[in-house]
């Protein structure tokens, strides 16, 4: 998620160009529901291959 101060900047921008600041506000909201309802993807090693074994 952008921090506020990220969010302030690019709010203050749609204001100034005259753009809908709902579109910005409704894309924050759906982006940080969609975080929520998925899972964090699995951290792989440094060859890519997350928890595969080996042997």
């Amino acid at each position: 998620m952008p921090s506020q101060r990220y969010v302030d900047t690019i709010a203050e921008g749609y204001e100034t160009a005259g753009f809908d600041l709902s579109v910005l506000e409704n894309g924050i909201s759906e982006t940080a529901q969609r975080m929520a309802e998925e899972p964090e993807p699995e951290q792989q090693n440094m060859f890519g291959f997350g928890e595969m074994k080996w042997w």
